[in-house]
């Protein structure tokens, strides 16, 4: 624009001077640059109304990719290697939310993001990688499992996507697979076969099926082969308004056993 000025100004001071031919060439080039310059700026502004941005790694602020989800709408994208994203809005009067997830990030949800008519609305989004763990609550160090029970084994977990595998382990190998794939819940409930035998060397080991390098095992227990204790109740003597003697008959079957009576 300033280069054009500049020639109008020399046009205008010498046209006295110039053959009508010169002087009209010279006003068709300014015409043909006023118009360049004119062309140009249209070109550079954002020719819809528009929700964009980077997905970034919060610690790097490098873009990564993810999908990024506009609502109202469920139109979704998936970034590129630098993370931008672009929509273009139709709908000025409505507010916009923008849901993002990418592995091994956590997932992030912009809310009441508003747009104006003709305008770009920016939103960068940082995303914060997922720390994922996995800790064992049950068996307790030291406690003994019978065979033919039904016991609870309890983990607690953060940032952990996925299924769950729970093997048994004793001394340093796996003893067998107690379950291959479970909904990552805390709980299950083993029933423990009567094929095991006895040991002070058991282990419970829980791992991330789509992660293997996230496992945890637990304190050593022991699994008890020997029959469970049993009782056998007898007949009430020494009957009283008010007091009887009960009796019965408590078979250890080799285990120790403690009365709470």
């Amino acid at each position: 624009m300033i280069y054009s000025l500049s020639l109008f100004k020399f046009i205008i001071k010498t046209k006295n001077n110039m053959k009508p031919k010169i002087f009209i060439l010279s006003i068709s080039v300014l015409i043909c640059a006023l118009t360049f310059v004119t062309c140009k700026k249209e070109k550079t502004d954002d020719p819809f109304t528009s929700i964009a941005g980077i997905i970034t790694d919060a610690v790097s602020h490098n873009g990564i990719t993810a999908n990024v989800t506009l609502n109202p709408g469920n139109i979704t994208q998936t970034t590129e290697a630098d993370g931008k994203y672009q929509f273009e809005i139709i709908d000025t009067t409505k507010t916009y939310s923008i849901a993002i997830t990418a592995p091994n990030y956590r997932d992030e949800t912009i809310n009441y993001i508003g747009v104006r008519f003709g305008k770009r609305t920016t939103v960068d989004i940082p995303l914060t990688k997922l720390n994922p763990q996995l800790t064992y609550t049950v068996p307790y160090s030291g406690v003994s499992w019978h065979i033919e029970t039904q016991q609870t084994i309890s983990w607690t977990s953060s940032d952990l996507t996925g299924n769950i595998k729970i093997e048994l382990i004793k001394g340093s190998a796996v003893n067998q697979t107690i379950v291959a794939s479970t909904a990552n819940s805390g709980t299950y409930t083993w029933a423990l076969p009567n094929n095991l035998v006895a040991g002070t060397d058991y282990k419970i080991r829980i791992s991330s099926v789509t992660n293997t390098s996230i496992s945890f095992e637990s304190n050593s227990f022991s699994i008890s082969t020997l029959p469970l204790p049993s009782a056998t109740t007898q007949s009430a003597t020494n009957l009283g308004s008010t007091t009887a003697t009960l009796n019965g008959l408590v078979n250890a079957n080799g285990q120790s056993t403690n009365s709470d009576i």
